[in-house]
């Protein structure tokens, strides 16, 4: 099969200089995941656009960089939430506006398996995504992304009863959306995101799997044959040579 006859996927994720430590090193790791047909859109938010030259200059191919940092000027009158909810409907809007077929959430400190992108089409599920370290290399594996979030009212059951490891292919309740892999149908159904200044705080990923649940029953599926790294600080940065076999 020829890469155009292959579903065209945008990996897409919103990023700022808060990610500095580990930029270069993910954008090398991303630009070589083993699937011909892909692009790469990445919504930079930084107060600054310093940062969003400096990606543009790793002369990624395929890769379009987006600078909205300028849309919040006075950032003391918005969230984190807020600008990431921003940031995620402009990742909508690109998609549908363009003719993908998926769109792989990977958030920009998650550092997955190269064959990831053939491996969860090939599931052939409207949602799925792989399991990630939740709080950083050196945690175990049951404490992933995937976890229940704790602020929704639907039937909680923690995964960790599930055996993560296990190599099954599980539906949570509720999860984040770290390495994800939506079909088109399910971004079309998903529209636009309302910002909710909740209790608690939800960010993106939770209004996502909450409304696609709600709204169309919608549960995503984690296989977890295969986990990503989390190098969610600098510290567990310095540990990828650790894993660089994964």
């Amino acid at each position: 099969m020829n890469k155009k006859q292959l579903p065209k996927v945008l990996l897409a994720c919103p990023t700022s200089n808060i990610k500095l430590y580990c930029q270069k090193d993910w954008f090398d790791w991303i630009s070589k995941l083993d699937y011909p047909n892909y692009d790469i859109l990445i919504v930079e938010n930084s107060k600054t656009p310093e940062n969003s030259e400096l990606i543009k200059s790793y002369n990624i191919p395929n890769l379009t960089v987006l600078y909205v940092g300028a849309e919040f000027k006075d950032r003391d009158k918005y969230n984190l939430r807020e600008i990431m909810t921003f940031c995620t409907n402009l990742i909508f809007k690109y998609f549908l506006n363009r003719n993908y077929d998926y769109w792989l959430s990977l958030e920009s400190d998650v550092f997955p398996p190269k064959e990831t992108i053939q491996h969860l089409i090939a599931l052939n599920k409207s949602v799925a995504g792989l399991p990630y370290f939740h709080g950083g290399a050196d945690e175990p594996p049951r404490l992933i992304s995937h976890d229940i979030t704790l602020n929704f009212s639907m039937p909680k059951t923690s995964l960790e009863t599930f055996g993560i490891a296990n190599g099954d292919l599980m539906r949570p309740y509720q999860c984040g959306i770290g390495c994800t892999l939506f079909k088109r149908h399910v971004v079309k159904d998903i529209g636009l995101l309302e910002y909710r200044d909740t209790v608690g705080g939800e960010f993106p990923d939770a209004f996502i799997l909450d409304k696609i649940y709600q709204d169309f029953n919608y549960l995503p599926f984690i296989d977890s044959r295969f986990y990503c790294l989390h190098l969610n600080n600098e510290g567990n940065w310095r540990k990828l040579r650790r894993f660089e076999n994964l």
